[in-house]
């Protein structure tokens, strides 16, 4: 659920979903290694066991548009965030910027560790941006998480299973664009955060792709 102004949005999401070999999850995997011609993928055998995961998720973020300078704009989109479940319970703080040419009227993207959203639209200010068939922006993203729990490091919370001893502060900077034509955007974020647990060997990264159809 979403409810958002002009420079404000609140979110609040349940998500629900499995954990463990009922996922399905270690077949998908090989499933597209096996397409792909990729080595077999490794440590399923210590996968968590079988738990139905509960999580919401609620998000504020705030929007700051200053004024353009010529065709060159730019937006600012503060958050927090807090997760209650199972699966994770944890804090995180950050912002999001972006830059360029008729850019996205919206409160941003993220990754699914910041809640997933594929760009709320500003109503009052998306007719404009649509008047034109073009539009392209840089984007900028920087964000902190405070862990109490994580059940693919802490293991399973009702049973005994595989865990590590986890990072309880961890920092996460991203960079990418969105490109839209028409009613076609493309999104890419590349985001690099600190380790996750203490045996992780240095920083991790991961690219993520989000196609999406405006109407």
């Amino acid at each position: 659920m979403h409810k958002s102004s002009r420079d404000s949005l609140r979110s609040l999401c349940l998500h629900i979903g499995m954990v463990g070999p009922a996922s399905k999850s270690e077949e998908i995997q090989t499933g597209i290694h096996n397409l792909t011609g990729s080595e077999p993928p490794m440590g399923w055998d210590n996968q968590l066991e079988n738990e139905l995961g509960l999580n919401l998720t609620y998000v504020h973020k705030w929007r700051f548009v200053p004024e353009p300078i010529g065709s060159f704009e730019t937006s600012f989109v503060p958050f927090v965030q807090g997760d209650l479940g199972n699966i994770s319970i944890k804090a995180m703080a950050g912002a999001g910027m972006r830059f360029g040419w008729n850019i996205p009227k919206d409160f941003g993207v993220s990754t699914l560790d910041a809640g997933g959203e594929m760009g709320i639209l500003v109503l009052d200010e998306y007719e404009n941006m649509r008047s034109k068939d073009w539009s392209f922006s840089f984007n900028l993203n920087g964000y902190g998480s405070a862990i109490a729990r994580d059940i693919f490091l802490d293991g399973n919370t009702f049973r005994n299973s595989h865990s590590v001893e986890k990072e309880n502060f961890v920092g996460y900077l991203g960079f990418g664009f969105t490109a839209r034509y028409k009613s076609l955007v493309l999104d890419f974020i590349q985001t690099k955060s600190s380790s996750k647990f203490k045996e992780e060997d240095g920083s991790h990264t991961v690219g993520t792709a989000i196609v999406s159809w405006l109407y």
